[in-house]
């Protein structure tokens, strides 16, 4: 297993940890009509989101979008009561002097586009990546961020011209709404900080709590 070195630019996953299990294509109840987020709210229907530009199914968003989806996706959890889950993926293998980082960052990106379902988002931040992935139990996001990692790891994305495949690890760090944050710079922050225990453990790992 190689080592990384910490990385300010991280990969991003956003998941909704409740207790349901995942299922693939469902909606949350904010963007069905007429729909509650909370039992007994029958006549109550959550607020919409903000139209989300360019978070078209299998496209990857800027980071200025993404940022602003998880903002809201925040303000509607307080409001509503409810929780999701974020997780920072960074490659291990990609340094800042690497001069490949950009695109290969992009095909990592895409081809978690790949993994993800279609209601999911996903978009850039900086090197990385973030995608919100709705309507997921706590013990599920663990499992889908797992997944991840390893799908990537079994993938071999374009290195040098003349050269074999690229073998990519990842590292994450995982955070809850409202356990661990209740903003996107709250949530972040300590997911950053998980991010980089999983760096420094050696990496290719998915790390959910704090180390003193």
């Amino acid at each position: 297993m190689q080592s990384a070195r910490p990385n300010s630019d991280p990969f991003v996953v956003l998941a909704d940890p409740g207790g349901a299990t995942r299922r693939p294509g469902r909606r949350r109840a904010a963007d069905m009509p007429g729909a509650s987020s909370k039992p007994g709210e029958q006549g109550m229907s959550a607020p919409q989101p903000e139209p989300k530009r360019g978070a078209m199914p299998g496209e990857v968003l800027d980071e200025e979008t993404f940022r602003r989806l998880l903002a809201l996706e925040a303000n509607r959890a307080t409001r509503y009561r409810d929780f999701f889950a974020l997780c920072l993926l960074q490659p291990d293998q990609l340094g800042p002097k690497d001069q490949t980082a950009e695109m290969l960052g992009q095909r990592v990106a895409s081809k978690i586009v790949e993994f993800v379902r279609s209601s999911d988002v996903v978009g850039r931040l900086g090197d990385g990546v973030g995608v919100l992935l709705l309507q997921t139990g706590t013990g599920d996001a663990l499992r889908v961020t797992e997944r991840l990692r390893s799908e990537i790891s079994n993938v071999r994305f374009p290195g040098d011209p003349a050269g074999p495949g690229r073998a990519i690890t990842l590292s994450v760090g995982e955070v809850s709404f409202p356990a661990d944050g209740h903003s996107e710079i709250s949530l972040l922050s300590r997911a950053r900080a998980r991010l980089q225990e999983a760096v420094r453990s050696g990496g290719n790992r998915v790390v959910q709590t704090d180390h003193g």
